[in-house]
C-alpha cells in the first residue's frame, strides 16, 4: 500500500522562524475596553485584579459568554449577510497565564443559569443544559437538540 504522506522539503521547511516564541517578539494589542462601557469595564477590572488574571482574559470571556447567551435569538443582518451571535475564542498564553482563573466566573455564572432555569423545568423532567466541556460529538448533539438557540463550549 502507498503512503499518502506527502514530504515537503525544501528551503523554507528547513528551519521554521522560531522568533515568534519569544515573548517580547510579538505584542497584542490592547484591548479595547470602551467596547464595554463604564460598568463592564469596571466589572472586568474588578475580576482581573481578584483572580490576578490579565483583563484581556476577562474581556473577552464576557463577550463570548455573552454572545454564547444570545446565541441564535437574535441575528445581525448587513445587506445579504445574516449573522448570529457567535464568538469562537481562544485564550492563547503560556502555562499559568491565569487563562483559567479568568474564565472561571463565567462558567459559574451559567451554572447558575442553567440551574435556576432547571427549576422552572421541573414539570418537563428534562435537565436543562446550556454549556458543554469536555463532550463526545453524540452528546454534544443531544444538548444542542435541546437548545435551538445555541449551546456554549467551555473548556
Amino acid at each position: 500500500m502507498q503512503s499518502k504522506v506527502i514530504r515537503l522539503t525544501g528551503p523554507s521547511w528547513a528551519r521554521p522562524d522560531l522568533t515568534l516564541l519569544a515573548s517580547e517578539a510579538v505584542q497584542a494589542p490592547a484591548f479595547p475596553r470602551a467596547v464595554l462601557g463604564t460598568e463592564w469595564d469596571n466589572w472586568c477590572a474588578e475580576i482581573s485584579a481578584s483572580a490576578n488574571a490579565p483583563y484581556d482574559y476577562v474581556g473577552a470571556s464576557l463577550l463570548t459568554t455573552a454572545a454564547a447567551l444570545i446565541g441564535n435569538a437574535r441575528v445581525a443582518a448587513f445587506g445579504d449577510w445574516e449573522q448570529p451571535s457567535i464568538m469562537w475564542t481562544v485564550l492563547v498564553g503560556k502555562p499559568s497565564a491565569k487563562k483559567s482563573p479568568a474564565m472561571r466566573p463565567f462558567g459559574r455564572h451559567i451554572a447558575d443559569i442553567e440551574a435556576e432555569l432547571a427549576e422552572g423545568s421541573e414539570d418537563d423532567g428534562e435537565p436543562v443544559q446550556i454549556s458543554v466541556g469536555n463532550i463526545t460529538e453524540r452528546a454534544a448533539h443531544g444538548v444542542a437538540e435541546m437548545n435551538p438557540k445555541g449551546i456554549f463550549l467551555y473548556l
